[in-house]
C-alpha cells in the first residue's frame, strides 16, 4: 500500500481547505462519472449530492487514490500536472484515475447521484 510521505499530506490537507465548499465541484465530478449524456446537468438536491460525494470518498478512495481524485476533479488539474504536484508518475496517475472512475461509475454509487441532478 503506498503512504504518502509529510509534503504530500501537507498538499492535499491544502487542497481539501481550498475546495471542500467550491460550488461547482460536484457537477464538475458528475460530469466526469456520467460523461456527454448529462452535458447540461442542474443539480436538483445539492445537500443530498454533497452527502453522496462525501460517503463516497470516505469509503472507497485510499490514500494515493485520494489525493489524485482530489487533484483531478476538485482542482481540475491535468494528468501531468497532478504527477507533478504529487511527485509521482504520470502513467500511475493515469492508471489511478481510472480506478477511481470506475469504482464511481458503479451502479452502486452512480445511481444515487443520478437521482440528485436534472439531467435534459
Amino acid at each position: 500500500m503506498y503512504m504518502m510521505n509529510e509534503e504530500q499530506r501537507a498538499r492535499l490537507d491544502e487542497i481539501d481547505e481550498k475546495y471542500k465548499n467550491a460550488p461547482d465541484y460536484p457537477l464538475n465530478l458528475v460530469q466526469f462519472i456520467f460523461g456527454a449524456e448529462i452535458k447540461n446537468a442542474q443539480i436538483v438536491d445539492a445537500e443530498k449530492l454533497h452527502e453522496l460525494i462525501r460517503e463516497i470518498e470516505e469509503d472507497v478512495l485510499g490514500t494515493i487514490q485520494g489525493a489524485v481524485y482530489q487533484c483531478l476533479f476538485m482542482e481540475n488539474r491535468g494528468l501531468y500536472e497532478t504527477a507533478g504536484y504529487l511527485s509521482i508518475s504520470a502513467e500511475w496517475v493515469n492508471s489511478l484515475s481510472g480506478e477511481i472512475l470506475r469504482k464511481l461509475r458503479h451502479p452502486k454509487r452512480s445511481r444515487p447521484i443520478w437521482d440528485c441532478i436534472e439531467h435534459k
